[in-house]
């Protein structure tokens, strides 16, 4: 492939990442320097390999300078550290260090790859071929098999299989034997010679239709391996379009991929590899097109209004007081405070107490543990729902009474009865801020209750937020679908 830079930064005592893309972003797209090169107008992906990230923010930044021109992609190990040091509580269980890393690459159009293998064919494509207007992609071979894996894998990787049209396939007819599939893919038969290859690839590239083309090829008795390739590549070079290709075969195309390379053609030994490279082609150019990493002025759509003072007065005294939380009553003080509706709820200490609020609200009640240090009440059976009547009331107290002499002294010191008009049924979700210390503060969504952990539904965006990017944090998750409704209307 080539570098034209490569960097190590051995512990960052004196240059961290920050500075050498900084240095990177100014030498290519800044202010002149005298190391910049006026003629050079070609890409310059950049690729990193990170254990660590000193200044969260500024890289960011940097990033998203950079990735308005260049692709940047990353291989960060360390997944597995995550859920070892997860918090207890559920936005910290849920969303681990490596979710919030995942996030914040995604806002600044960077790619994250998994493996080293990824890394280097992600270089090889992006220094090599031209991006994809667009994710329809034909694929082209002179075997069955392949080409019925390579179609999955478009789909895959978030490409779609073009649809060739009945102009391009009569054309195909022409040049292809009767026995060809003129469909897409593409099959060649396994006794196509190097010219069938290159007239079956230029009329495929000539439709407007097809964004991207796959070549895969295995060797047969007659297969003309080098001069394949040397077709394929001329062919190539006359459309603005990426041609990759998969040459399947090991040592028996070795000297096919040699002309591939020289040809500056992306070859692949296995179809899937040329088909995720492609899709991570597609992913930074539709970024780009979408400026998705381009925030709107947040000044202008949320509001910054002081925060009430019962607000910072609960918060103060639970500091005060070294609560790991606040207990269910307050908690309903400060979401009720800034403009959330909630039902109505009260701390009561007495029977009597719960009795007098059914009296005001009528049933259905629920009748709750409320405790700083019992963030998940339900899990030591600390909720009794669905009371219709005073009697059931009676018995709920006597059950939650049962419970609190249960739990452990320090618990059972701060811990007091809620009780709370109940809210017909619904969809459960989760909302959720964090602090990441590298990062900065970021907020989850997802499905809620029961549902959190089982469906795994962690959706990760950082602060601060407009509405467009809270829209999408929603519709990015999976209790999306249940929010639309049936009719496709919004609940939310």
């Amino acid at each position: 492939i080539g570098f034209s830079n490569f960097m190590t930064l051995g512990n960052k005592a004196d240059i961290n990442e920050n500075d050498v893309m900084e240095y990177l972003f100014e030498k290519y797209h800044g202010s002149l320097t005298s190391l910049s090169d006026e003629n050079d107008s070609g890409t310059h992906p950049l690729g990193l390999y990170l254990e660590s990230i000193i200044d969260g923010p500024g890289f960011l930044e940097i990033c998203k300078k950079i990735t308005r021109h260049e692709p940047v992609f990353i291989i960060k190990p360390g997944k597995t550290q995550a859920a070892a040091t997860a918090m207890q509580s559920h936005t910290g269980a849920i969303a681990g260090a490596d979710d919030v890393f995942d996030s914040a690459l995604k806002e600044a159009g960077v790619i994250r790859c998994s493996t080293l293998e990824d890394f280097f064919d992600l270089s090889k494509v992006f220094s090599w071929s031209d991006l994809p207007k667009g994710p329809k992609v034909a694929i082209i071979s002179n075997a069955g098999g392949p080409a019925v894996i390579s179609a999955d894998s478009v789909v895959e990787n978030g490409l779609e299989m073009a649809d060739l049209g009945e102009e391009t396939r009569q054309k195909l007819l022409e040049v292809l034997p009767r026995s060809a599939s003129i469909m897409n893919p593409v099959d060649v038969l396994g006794d196509a010679l190097a010219q069938r290859f290159a007239d079956a690839s230029e009329i495929v590239l000539k439709n407007e239709n097809c964004n991207a083309l796959i070549v895969l090829l295995t060797p047969q008795i007659m297969t003309q391996i080098k001069k394949t390739a040397e077709m394929i590549g001329k062919v190539s070079k006359k459309y603005n379009k990426p041609v990759l290709c998969s040459f399947i075969g090991g040592s028996l195309v070795g000297e096919g991929e040699k002309i591939l390379n020289k040809m500056q053609i992306p070859s692949f030994r296995f179809p899937e590899r040329a088909i995720y490279s492609l899709g991570k082609m597609w992913q930074f150019k539709k970024n780009q097109e979408e400026k998705s990493f381009n925030q709107t002025d947040i000044y202008q759509v949320l509001n910054f209004d002081i925060t009430p003072e019962k607000v910072n007065r609960l918060v103060k005294e639970a500091i005060d007081k070294k609560q790991p939380a606040l207990n269910n009553i307050e908690s309903d003080i400060v979401i009720s405070a800034i403009g959330i509706n909630t039902p109505p709820t009260l701390g009561v200490e007495t029977l009597e107490d719960a009795k007098k609020f059914a009296v005001v609200q009528g049933y259905p009640l629920v009748l709750k543990l409320s405790s700083p240090g019992l963030l998940h009440k339900k899990n030591v059976g600390g909720v009794v729902l669905d009371i219709k009547s005073e009697v059931e009331l009676e018995d709920a107290w006597e059950i939650l009474e049962r419970k609190k002499q249960s739990l452990t002294p320090d618990i059972s010191a701060t811990t007091n009865f809620q009780i709370q008009r109940e809210v017909p049924s619904g969809i459960e979700v989760i909302v959720g801020v964090k602090s990441d210390p590298t990062f900065g503060h970021f907020m989850l969504f997802g499905a809620g209750g029961s549902l959190a952990e089982l469906i795994s539904d962690k959706n990760i965006a950082l602060l601060p937020m407009d509405l467009n990017k809270a829209k999408k944090l929603v519709e990015g998750s999976k209790i999306f679908k249940s929010l639309r409704g049936r009719d496709g209307e919004m609940n939310y």
